[in-house]
């Protein structure tokens, strides 16, 4: 709605390494913990906070600023907000930490080994925007449980 443009999702597939470009992280804890984040690159990053911003769009090759990671910051903040809230109805009271913003081209973003995650893209207008979700039960409740979860989420996403 921010955006004032559609946002159409894509198949969602496992969550997997990416290099480079612009990540912002959201920790969610509760029964289950773990990041929420939200991938494009930096060139998107621009358009879309110019759009929130309700600015002219920076050049193509412009660099990310802070008000651009901050605008990228609270988005994400928004997307990950709806997703505690609708994880909150079916696992128990959550809360979401202050985002983080990464931005360059010599980093990778990985999960950590053994939690498995979940990775929708969206396509704005001509670009690729990316929405990840890994979480894992707080207490090791049992392996069924995370196999259950996993299933349900791959399911419905």
């Amino acid at each position: 709605m921010m955006l004032d443009s559609a946002v159409v999702p894509g198949p969602p597939g496992l969550d997997e390494e990416i290099e480079g470009g612009l990540v912002s992280l959201v920790g969610l804890t509760g029964p289950w913990s773990g990041t929420g984040s939200f991938c494009c690159s930096p060139a998107v990053a621009g358009r879309l906070a110019a759009r929130m911003l309700m600015m002219d769009p920076p050049p193509e090759e412009a660099a990310v600023t802070d008000e651009i990671m901050d605008a990228i910051a609270e988005l994400t903040n928004m997307i990950v907000g709806n997703i505690k809230n609708f994880l909150e109805e079916r696992v128990g009271p959550m809360a979401i930490n202050i985002p983080t913003v990464v931005y360059g081209r010599n980093f990778q973003f990985k999960s950590l080994a053994g939690m498995t995650g979940i990775s929708i893209p969206f396509a704005w207008e001509s670009d690729r925007i990316e929405v990840r979700l890994c979480l894992a039960p707080t207490a090791e409740k049992s392996h069924f449980l995370r196999a259950r979860a996993e299933a349900y989420f791959l399911q419905k996403a």
